[in-house]
């Protein structure tokens, strides 16, 4: 359900589902946070994807085999422009596959590579 709220637009409605989850004791697992990050990623709410992502690394969410939660934290940082923080996650990666590939090559500058 969270999924479908991101792909059609419906951000806010993503975002109260997750916190109606945490209220009712349940926890979100690497998929739900990962459309909830892709939900702050399109508001532009850049602080409170990195509250994600900080909250994923001591839960040992963030994985090197869990490529769509890396991606989803990647493009995030992307879209809210903090192009530095998005070099050093992708540097940090293991495992690159063509989605992140893709992430970096496709919205970065190529000469903040430099």
């Amino acid at each position: 359900m969270m999924s479908g709220f991101v792909q059609n637009g419906h951000f806010n409605e993503a975002i109260e589902l997750l916190r109606q989850m945490e209220a009712a004791g349940l926890k979100p697992d690497a998929v739900i946070l990962s459309s909830h990050v892709d939900a702050y990623s399109n508001l532009g709410v850049l602080l409170w994807g990195k509250v994600i992502h900080g909250y994923l690394i001591p839960k040992h969410l963030y994985k090197d085999d869990n490529m769509l939660l890396k991606a989803s934290i990647l493009n995030m940082y992307i879209r809210c422009g903090n192009i530095s923080f998005a070099r050093e996650c992708f540097n940090r990666m293991l495992v690159r596959d063509i989605v992140t590939w893709t992430s970096m090559i496709g919205l970065c500058d190529p000469w903040t590579w430099l």
